[in-house]
């Protein structure tokens, strides 16, 4: 059972979503569940999330506590007055100091409704000082404890949001890799792209709301029904997609989803929408450690649809993909499982769940162009006046370039 830790405004603004696209997704028949998430609380006698809000300013925790859609309990936040300044060495090193034990006793109290399988699911922003900086802290004290950590995180713009943002995400993701089980990145400019291309009509740039709802959405499908668990310290990454990529309801046969995962499986795609086709088992270079996917849906709904035995070669098709290798150098996956799911939370849907390094490039620009600003020591003494050495900076670079290579070398 995990318990979620928020952190910063982005944990406190994603995880609602989340666990709101858990609880109804939850519901479709058979129900799943929902004590993995929530636990009934007499005082109130409402379900509530098994949940600490964590943040340094109070403004976005109040307003998850105002609201009535999760029931959240003021004894589950825990917030001081001044923000980390979007300053990694600020929330790990000052915040981390004065608030962790404080913190560290709002999740032992939240931790104690536990029964079975304790475990942490945090959601987090590498970006910023809360989120990358207070939860790199709060993830390594309960790594000393050999508690069980699934990390989301969320990469910034690769346009940029703050100047520092390389600094702050590969210290911050080094130390997920150090101290997660698993982890669960997402990036800010992917969750715009699957809106956009999922809502072809609308042509403003989506709010973070709607970009939330994207992401909650794609974790929700993956996670409601299953565990992601891939137990290797040298793989660690697992990315979730979904199709339909946003929540919507809509009139799909079965083996048209079918092609689309295997489609998303080729191509390492971050939407369903408008993917290449032409790339097949013969050019793509996609490689993945061990995938998880999930059919949900009627065998055949209609007998007319397509042939049973059309259905159950595409699905062959699907198991085969993770055996093949057309060429040493291209598409290689050691192993996936594939399961076809009672519970419907849409018309017809699937999650896609790959362990695999598909933000490499993400990944690769943050850390050179924290290279390329440590060598000019640019921004170095933000972190240096807050204790953090430039050793240690390099230390994060390499432990993510080790990572990179790591799945390079599948």
């Amino acid at each position: 059972m995990p318990v979620t830790l928020q952190f910063g405004q982005y944990g406190n603004q994603l995880a609602p979503s989340f666990l709101q696209h858990i609880l109804q997704y939850s519901q479709a028949p058979p129900a799943s569940d929902l004590t993995a998430y929530f636990r009934f609380q007499e005082s109130v006698r409402k379900l509530i999330p098994r949940s600490v809000l964590i943040d340094m300013e109070p403004k976005v925790i109040e307003k998850c506590l105002v609201s009535k859609k999760l029931n959240y309990q003021h004894s589950q936040a825990i917030w001081r007055q001044s923000g980390a300044g979007n300053n990694w060495a600020h929330g790990y090193k000052n915040f981390g100091q004065s608030a962790g034990s404080d913190i560290l006793d709002t999740i032992r109290r939240e931790s104690e409704h536990v029964d079975r399988n304790l475990e942490y699911l945090t959601f987090s922003s590498l970006a910023g000082g809360t989120g990358s900086g207070l939860s790199s802290y709060v993830i390594q004290e309960l790594d000393e404890q050999k508690m069980k950590i699934t990390s989301q995180c969320i990469l910034p713009f690769m346009q940029g949001e703050i100047n520092v943002q390389c600094y702050n995400s590969i210290l911050s993701f080094a130390k997920m890799l150090e101290h997660s089980s698993q982890i669960i990145p997402l990036a800010n400019d992917d969750a715009r792209i699957i809106y956009m291309k999922s809502n072809p009509a609308q042509s403003k740039t989506p709010n973070f709301e709607q970009m939330n709802s994207v992401i909650g959405h794609n974790l929700a499908l993956n996670m409601f029904s299953q565990e992601l668990d891939f137990n290797c310290n040298l793989f660690k990454i697992w990315n979730c997609r979904a199709t339909p990529s946003v929540s919507k309801t809509e009139s799909r046969k079965l083996f048209g989803i079918v092609n689309t995962v295997k489609q998303l499986l080729l191509t390492g795609s971050i939407v369903d929408s408008q993917m290449d086709y032409q790339i097949s088992l013969k050019n793509t270079t996609q490689k993945y450690c061990t995938g998880q996917i999930q059919l949900f849906g009627s065998l055949i709904q209609n007998p007319k649809d397509i042939h049973g035995s059309e259905l159950q070669k595409l699905q062959q098709e699907l198991k085969d993909l993770k055996t093949v290798t057309v060429q040493p150098q291209l598409f290689k996956m050691q192993s996936c499982t594939i399961k076809q799911m009672k519970q419907q939370p849409l018309e017809n849907c699937s999650s896609v769940a790959l362990n695999g390094m598909l933000l490499k490039k993400e990944f690769e620009t943050l850390k050179n162009d924290l290279v390329q600003k440590l060598a000019r020591r640019q921004f170095l003494h933000f972190y240096e006046d807050r204790g953090v050495e430039r050793d240690e900076i390099v230390d994060a670079i390499v432990v993510v370039e080790q990572m990179i290579k790591n799945y390079d070398e599948i």
